[in-house]
């Protein structure tokens, strides 16, 4: 503030009868007031400059903050997780696992919310994500087969192609998708074609889930609306 008020003061003394009769009588006086007022406007410059970038880091430090304040919302579809054995991590904690881990589903959710499922939101013959937003992802801890098909260890994306009778099952290879945009068949693992049951109550979530795990033969059931389907696998040969 004080290089800004010389500054000043320094250009009303420029305008002044003094500096006329300075610039005539006294020249060496007058190279000094013109090296002074330059020198002091040089210095208010750069202290404005400096002002400038101080301000410009504050606003954007303020700007960051306030995008990381900015917390994501729920999704309505919800994302779970399916593991066989079931309810592993909880029976592993209390030391109850007599198994060990097989296979692991990451899933999301939708609900009916009275909409018409199959057929209609998911229509037939087509590929479906096997639930909303990112693709199911399946990962098996061990070798299985299903149907008599070998399935080594790994993850896989897990998609259907649901019909009014049967659905055809689809693991893939082409991970950490959303949807089924991105589905080529060049890149699938296996396709299991299998009956959909019908239910006499509707599911109202989405639900994939392991039944009669090992030691022995168990099932997938993926189950919606008045849908179900089933998937028999076995652990190893």
């Amino acid at each position: 503030m004080i290089f800004f008020m010389l500054k000043f003061e320094g250009q009303k003394y420029l305008n002044t009868a003094s500096y006329k009769k300075d610039i005539n009588h006294q020249p060496s006086m007058f190279l000094i007031n013109r090296i002074f007022i330059s020198v002091v406007g040089i210095f208010a410059k750069n202290i404005k400059m400096k002002f400038s970038f101080l301000v410009s880091i504050f606003v954007l430090m303020m700007l960051a903050a306030k995008a990381q304040d900015k917390i994501p919302p729920v999704d309505q579809s919800v994302m779970d997780m399916s593991y066989c054995p079931p309810n592993f991590p909880v029976l592993k904690i209390q030391q109850k696992s007599s198994s060990p881990l097989v296979a692991r589903i990451i899933y999301s959710r939708p609900a009916l919310n009275g909409r018409k499922i199959f057929g209609g939101l998911v229509e037939y013959g087509k590929v479906w994500r096997l639930g909303a937003n990112e693709a199911t992802e399946i990962e098996f801890f061990r070798d299985v087969t299903i149907l008599k098909q070998k399935i080594k260890k790994g993850r896989y994306t897990m998609l259907a192609i649901p019909n009014a009778e049967k659905w055809t099952i689809i693991l893939n290879k082409e991970l950490d998708t959303w949807g089924a945009f991105l589905y080529n068949p060049k890149k699938d693992a296996v396709r299991i074609e299998q009956v959909a049951e019908k239910t006499a109550v509707p599911a109202e979530y989405f639900s994939l889930y392991f039944e009669n795990p090992q030691p022995g033969p168990f099932n997938l059931v993926m189950q919606w609306d008045s849908v179900k389907v089933r998937l028999p696998m076995t652990v190893g040969k």
